[in-house]
């Protein structure tokens, strides 16, 4: 390829400009923090044509624990651990009788409280991700240097 200095002027291209760094660490962490741990629920709705309220409440109370156990926010902490029982309970009841333990796919109320309360925690933990990573400019990975990372 020829040096740059040998092509026309008038066929030089500006250099584009990439994602700033700290949008980027923004979209690592929509990508890793958010959506891959709910990967398997989508590949479960893919195989089997829904979820399972069962799987949805086991999914969901690790996930928003994980989730609280990361907020810098002390009320989405207490959030976390609140949830996290409430779909244990949830989950205790449907398991003693499991003629009770709704199909997959079915419209239960205990079912919507886990959707709910699960978009309810990511909608807020979004927003705290957003001023963490866009507007405070830590990286998403705060163990490493900020300089290599290039925040």
């Amino acid at each position: 390829m020829p040096p740059v200095s040998s092509v026309p002027k008038w066929l030089r291209l500006p250099k584009l400009a990439g994602l700033p760094n700290y949008w980027q660490q923004f979209f690592v962490c929509l990508t890793l923090h958010f959506a891959l741990p709910l990967f398997p629920l989508l590949v479960e709705h893919l195989v089997t044509g829904s979820i399972a309220p069962v799987t949805i409440a086991t999914a969901s109370s690790v996930y928003v624990l994980a989730i609280g156990t990361s907020s810098r926010n002390v009320l989405l902490f207490v959030l976390s651990i609140a949830l996290t029982i409430g779909y244990m309970v949830l989950l205790a009841m449907w398991e003693r009788t499991p003629q009770a333990v709704p199909a997959a796919g079915a419209d239960t109320h205990g079912a919507h409280f886990v959707w709910w309360s699960l978009g309810f925690f990511v909608v807020f933990n979004l927003g705290e991700r957003y001023n963490r990573h866009i507007m405070e400019r830590a990286p998403y990975l705060e163990f490493l240097n900020a300089r290599e990372v290039g925040v």
